[in-house]
């Protein structure tokens, strides 16, 4: 019904004179141009997350990843800006508010992670992924699962094989105490309840791997 309308209102292709077809071709062309420079401008911009050539997150050229707008504080504490990203996924940990977690260096760069296990991976492996030895590491911040309280990853309870998926794939849940891992173990399930202290990084890398 509306269509019919307004169909009067649309010219006919033998209404469009020359000067109108050559105005629209202008047209696109001035659009593609505009689009190319913003593609142009926008690569350079601070939302790339790398600043070397990289490929699954791993840093080469001795670049690195771009660290964190706003580091962990001295309280532990983090503060994750929108444009943050994850240096192994390239994902905003800002859009995962119940698994964003953070390392803070020695150096006081801090990095924000999607979730444990992209951080737990880069823990396991912070030469791969960073550049940077275990010693470099001064500071991990998780939240608790159950109250999002944000916590020390180092001293924390680590769940593994539960049945809680994050933003990529099975979750490594944080707790502190072993009560609370075997409330949680009897709601979602578990195959592996840990302390970082007690894995070697070897073992650790173990345990991040797929199951196959």
């Amino acid at each position: 019904m509306f269509e019919d309308d307004v169909s009067h209102l649309t010219p006919t292709s033998d209404q469009i004179s020359p000067i109108q077809t050559g105005c629209q071709g202008i047209k696109t062309w001035c659009s593609l141009i505009l689009v190319g420079i913003w593609l142009a401008v926008g690569a350079g911009s601070h939302d790339i997350a790398w600043a070397g050539d990289h490929q699954q997150g791993v840093a080469t050229h001795g670049a690195g990843p771009l660290p964190a707008n706003t580091g962990i504080d001295v309280h532990g504490q983090m503060h994750i800006h929108p444009s943050d990203r994850c240096p192994l996924c390239a994902m905003r940990p800002a859009r995962y508010p119940e698994f964003s977690c953070g390392i803070r260096l020695e150096d006081n760069r801090t990095y924000y992670f999607c979730s444990p296990r992209c951080l737990l991976s880069v823990w396991a492996d912070p030469q791969r992924y960073l550049k940077m030895t275990a010693e470099d590491i001064a500071r991990i911040t998780v939240r608790h699962y159950f109250t999002g309280e944000q916590i020390d990853g180092n001293t924390a309870l680590w769940i593994s094989g539960s049945d809680v998926i994050g933003p990529m794939g099975p979750a490594l849940i944080p707790l502190n105490t072993e009560a609370e891992g075997v409330a949680f173990k009897r709601r979602h399930g578990a195959t592996r309840i840990f302390r970082l202290k007690a894995l070697s990084r070897h073992e650790l890398q173990t345990l991040l791997r797929p199951s196959r």
